[in-house]
């Protein structure tokens, strides 16, 4: 069992975590995995010719790169010793793809799953360094709590693709030209997607793929306009609702690590509506300097 803990404070919503097994916690990564590669296989030509954008699978690993956009959620690995262990050649040759691929910097993450726990330490010796934590979180589909908002939240089809793909873009102040690429999501297998309206002015996005009785959270952004008026609450209550009627009977979210010195917004949002704490997992960074 991993047991993951969050230091107790009057002023956040930290809590302490239940133990999780191990096979829950590749669970978690493996529905990260498949819906991080499903987005990049539905990469427009033109955004993939222009920013490099790959998605190569190999070993049980995922490669997502795009390195001529210096994000670093667009330049990481999933799976890393998940579904076999891991071995120093093989990090060998995750490290001088991304170098090869002129990624400025890059993550590899790290679960309490990945086998040999030790590959962390190998990380560091080839000059890696641990960047950052995120939180995954999870939740039954008992108990939907109540979220107010002035927002009309509806389910979306691909009449709304454009405009889904615009919120994202500007929420998450990504390139212009990247729109696209967050569009092409609406309507894809697995996927529902959903949009907050401000009248007719689409203010919000968020997004829930499902695979069997498990669902996971994302593509939650609010314009800044709009921020401040409980619209990502009413789409989470909305998404566990759905996913309810779908059968689910667990829901994953990934937000980075609430800090006193860096608090987390979307770890309060989904913590204050029922998510537990489930396992941090370490982000090790990588640049092209390291060689």
């Amino acid at each position: 069992m991993f047991l993951a803990k969050l230091t107790s404070s009057p002023n956040t919503h930290r809590m302490e975590a239940e133990p999780v097994s191990l096979d829950q916690v590749r669970h978690h990564e493996r529905m990260e995995l498949e819906y991080w590669r499903d987005w990049f296989e539905a990469v427009p030509p033109g955004v993939a010719q222009r920013y490099g954008t790959a998605c190569e699978m190999a070993e049980g690993t995922l490669l997502l790169l795009m390195p001529r956009v210096d994000v670093l959620m667009f330049n990481r690995v999933l799976g890393l010793g998940l579904e076999k262990p891991v071995t120093e050649a093989q990090l060998d040759g995750i490290l001088a793809r991304y170098r090869s691929a002129g990624a400025p910097r890059f993550f590899i993450p790290f679960s309490p799953a990945a086998e040999p726990q030790e590959a962390g330490a190998w990380l560091e010796s080839r000059g890696l360094t641990r960047y950052n934590r995120w939180a995954k979180l999870e939740r039954g589909i008992e108990n939907i709590p109540e979220a107010r908002t002035d927002a009309r939240i509806e389910e979306i089809g691909p009449e709304h693709r454009e405009a889904f793909g615009r919120v994202l873009q500007e929420g998450f102040g990504m390139p212009p030209d990247l729109a696209p690429w967050t569009a092409a999501l609406v309507g894809r297998k697995d996927w529902r997607h959903y949009m907050a309206f401000d009248g007719a002015t689409p203010v919000g996005t968020a997004s829930l793929y499902v695979k069997g009785d498990w669902g996971s959270l994302g593509f939650a952004t609010t314009l800044p306009q709009a921020r401040g008026r409980g619209v990502q609450s009413a789409l989470i209550t909305r998404r566990i609702a759905d996913a309810r009627q779908m059968g689910c009977r667990c829901l994953s979210v990934e937000t980075a690590e609430d800090k006193p010195d860096k608090p987390a917004p979307s770890f309060h949002n989904v913590t204050r509506l029922g998510f537990r704490m489930a396992y941090f997992r370490d982000n090790y960074l990588g640049t092209g300097g390291n060689a």
